[in-house]
């Protein structure tokens, strides 16, 4: 559970933007799961072809391979099944993180940019655990290519589409830690970041970050946040202490 109230009233307000990324992850699941279960090797029975071929091809036509033929179904290799596992066990775990998954906890004295990197590399992870079932899938995997992805995908490796799909992050940082501008390459896309900041802050610290075409919120009262609406662009927010210049940009 998130160690602060305003921070679950933040998530309350962007469920809505952390609903693509798991619906995606779902069907991406769903997908491995139907896929393993009718391309493994012991996938595959023929209890029909008896009867189809008849009594003529008894000890003459392997009825298994006979159907695996006519059905034009790949059987996987041990490895194939071992990776689309291994793919499953992430997608299945990233998405058993639910809320935890968007918030991010910066200890006092801590990197703020540091944090939301890690945060992110997990979502990242799930993206590659995707891409490597879409390599196994159509036969295009390649060890040297592929191998290495399900150790996961840095925010700036991610597709367009993928950064379309990233889930909404809760920043908890203290206000003296609060480096806002080390997320400007972050702000991408559909990215959402909302700092709930602690303690005194700066009178404006995400004044750096007002740019064409970013939403940009300081603000006290996390009813704010229904002002991004639909806006396409990225946003980000802090949520601030009392004394703080508030604006919306």
């Amino acid at each position: 559970m998130p160690s602060d109230e305003r921070t679950q009233r933040v998530l309350e307000a962007l469920a809505d933007r952390a609903a693509p990324f798991r619906q995606a992850l779902s069907a991406v699941r769903d997908e491995i799961e139907e896929y393993l279960a009718a391309h493994r090797p012991n996938a595959f029975t023929a209890p029909d072809s008896p009867t189809t071929l008849g009594p003529f091809a008894s000890g003459r036509i392997d009825a298994r391979r006979f159907d695996a033929i006519l059905s034009a179904r790949r059987v996987l290799a041990a490895a194939d099944v071992a990776r689309l596992e291994e793919c499953l066990t992430v997608i299945t775990d990233t998405l058993a993180r639910g809320d935890a998954l968007s918030v991010c906890e910066v200890p006092r004295g801590g990197d703020t940019r540091r944090a939301i990197e890690e945060e992110l590399d997990k979502a990242g992870r799930a993206f590659a655990a995707a891409r490597v079932f879409v390599a196994v899938k159509t036969g295009s995997y390649r060890a040297e290519q592929h191998g290495t992805l399900v150790r996961g995908l840095q925010f700036a490796e991610w597709t367009r589409t993928e950064r379309e799909l990233v889930p909404p992050l809760v920043v908890e940082v203290e206000g003296a830690d609060l480096r806002a501008e080390t997320v400007v390459d972050l702000l991408d896309r559909a990215a959402r970041i909302v700092f709930v900041v602690n303690g005194q802050a700066s009178p404006a610290p995400l004044v750096r970050l007002i740019s064409p075409n970013t939403f940009v919120i300081q603000t006290t009262d996390v009813r704010a946040l229904a002002t991004i609406g639909e806006f396409s662009g990225p946003a980000v927010v802090a949520i601030i202490p009392k004394g703080c210049a508030e604006f919306v940009h």
